[in-house]
């Protein structure tokens, strides 16, 4: 499974955040980013932070593709992943009052960072989603986690350090391999062990 990954703050200065197999994000951040490796996520991801050109700083291997189901079923009550209870080291606590808004799902990017045909319903085949979101409150060094599921199995996560500053707005993709099959799929958004966003949608 390939799943890309990408977050754009809106500050400054763009850091991308490239994944062959499984996560990209970018985010903006100061007015001149410097390149720091990404903690060890528990689920595959290969991650790539740009300055000018990017530069690999891991890559493991990708979970494989997820079968299409005939007929989409309703995604069962899923706990909090792994990733998201495992310690990071020198990781802050969240304020209480830390959140993100809600989730919009789109099929790209605009040229000034907005969703481009959003929606919940999208074609079987498609290449990669998008997931916009708005944060506050939030403290760089707090843990945070993004994990996507299939039909309730989980297809992609990555846990790491918030580094992207108090208030913004951010954009994450997943990009399977072979593209998106058929089903019913969420993404969910946690600051330390706390869900604090869902969102879903379905490929048909």
């Amino acid at each position: 499974m390939v799943v890309g990954f990408l977050v754009v703050i809106t500050i400054a200065l763009a850091i991308l955040v490239t994944v062959s197999s499984t996560f990209t994000r970018v985010a903006q951040a100061s007015p001149t980013p410097t390149p720091t490796p990404m903690p060890s996520p528990t689920t595959p991801v290969t991650a790539v932070v740009a300055t000018a050109s990017p530069t690999p700083v891991l890559t493991p291997t990708p979970k494989p593709t997820a079968t299409a189901s005939p007929s989409p079923t309703i995604i069962p009550t899923v706990g909090t992943p792994s990733s998201a209870l495992t310690p990071i080291v020198g990781a802050e606590t969240p304020s209480p009052d830390a959140t993100f808004s809600e989730i919009i799902l789109a099929r790209d990017v605009t040229d000034d960072n907005k969703p481009k045909d959003p929606g919940t319903v999208f074609p079987a085949g498609i290449s990669q989603l998008y997931a916009f979101f708005d944060y506050q409150d939030l403290s760089n060094g707090v843990l945070w986690t993004q994990v996507w599921y299939r039909e309730g199995k989980e297809i992609g996560s990555e846990s790491g350090l918030w580094e992207w500053g108090s208030y913004g707005t951010a954009w994450i993709f997943l990009k399977p391999v072979g593209g998106y099959s058929r089903g019913e799929y969420e993404v969910r958004l946690y600051i330390g062990d706390e869900l604090k966003q869902t969102a879903t949608f379905t490929v048909r």
